[in-house]
């Protein structure tokens, strides 16, 4: 009977080849199959096919997305003294006895990183709706120190944690900050010291999304897109935004609902003028209101849309998308 031949005798260059088509999880178990290939992994990282999409922190849960070249996604939980380790393509779970969940995440995800095409993650979402949760939050963002990531996505948290957990986010890679249904606390309830981190400052785009808050457009002029739901936004301040879209070419793209919007239809059409697009309805609260505005030094057009659900919606936009007929104003 011939002799095998096993991957730990293969020269450099083939265990290179090899590897370099495994997913990141079959490297991990490859790694524990003994000493020599757990050390040349190790020292020779391939780079694999894998992409992690996502990072959720939860509390006593964390989980990583993957999306190539299969979706997968792996949680690491705390069940009591011991950690439950699962995957989405596997049944049965691992179990590290009297470990912490963070130990074993920061071990292995330290591997997945070593071995993953980019140093930069596509999201990593915070999801904290208790407060007995907020410290187990900052006690893992103080053990990963810093996340290079293209968004964070901030979901039921309140003004506080978001303020607390965004400095451990690179402002170099950071390009989109979402929160969704924001909540006040009694040590917050403005948006200052979100506004004054360099991760707000820095970012391209934001979406915003809390029912209780009265906004300022301040806050978010520097972004070049924006998503906006909230209470209430000044009339002046949507006024301020036009005028910051007729002057600053960065911006492109502003979405913003407000209750107030609702009272205050008159005074916004007063301010834009009549409607670029004639309104065959004598009550001009059936209809979206269009007004498209020249902006000088660019082929651009503003485009700004007053729906009928009292939102705001600015564009920038070529002159073949305006409708026939329309009236472009100065």
């Amino acid at each position: 009977m011939a002799s095998q031949t096993l991957l730990v005798d293969f020269p450099a260059v083939i265990k290179s080849k090899v590897m370099e088509n495994l997913d990141v999880f079959s490297i991990l178990k490859l790694r524990k199959v003994c000493h020599n290939l757990r050390e040349f992994i190790d020292q020779q990282p391939p780079k694999t096919n894998d992409t992690v999409i996502h990072l959720d922190l939860k509390g006593n849960l964390i989980g990583i997305g993957f999306k190539a070249p299969r979706r997968r996604y792996i949680t690491y939980e705390q069940k009591e003294n011991d950690c439950l380790v699962s995957s989405s393509t596997n049944e049965k779970s691992e179990v590290f006895k009297t470990t912490h969940f963070v130990d074993v995440f920061l071990k292995e995800f330290e591997i997945i990183m070593k071995h993953h095409w980019t140093p930069v993650l596509d999201s990593v979402g915070v999801d904290i709706d208790e407060e007995a949760e907020c410290e187990k939050l900052y006690e893992m963002l103080n053990r990963l120190k810093c996340l290079h990531t293209k968004e964070v996505n901030f979901s039921w948290c309140n003004l506080s944690v978001i303020a607390n957990s965004l400095p451990f986010f690179d402002a170099k890679y950071l390009d989109e900050i979402v929160m969704e249904e924001c909540v006040k606390d009694k040590n917050s309830k403005d948006l200052n010291k979100i506004t004054e981190t360099k991760q707000w400052k820095s970012a391209r785009s934001v979406k915003f999304q809390g029912e209780d808050f009265d906004l300022k457009i301040q806050d978010f002029i520097h972004f070049s897109e924006a998503v906006i739901e909230c209470n209430s936004m000044p009339t002046h301040d949507i006024i301020l935004l036009k005028e910051s879209f007729l002057s600053t070419l960065t911006l492109t793209n502003f979405n913003i609902k407000a209750e107030n919007f609702l009272d205050e239809r008159d005074e916004i059409r007063m301010a834009f003028g009549h409607s670029s697009l004639p309104v065959v309805n004598d009550d001009e609260d059936d209809v979206d209101q269009k007004w498209f505005f020249r902006v000088p030094d660019s082929e651009k057009l503003l485009s700004i849309t007053f729906t009928t659900e009292d939102r705001f919606i600015f564009q920038r936009i070529g002159i073949q998308d305006v409708p026939k007929g329309a009236v472009i104003k100065s």
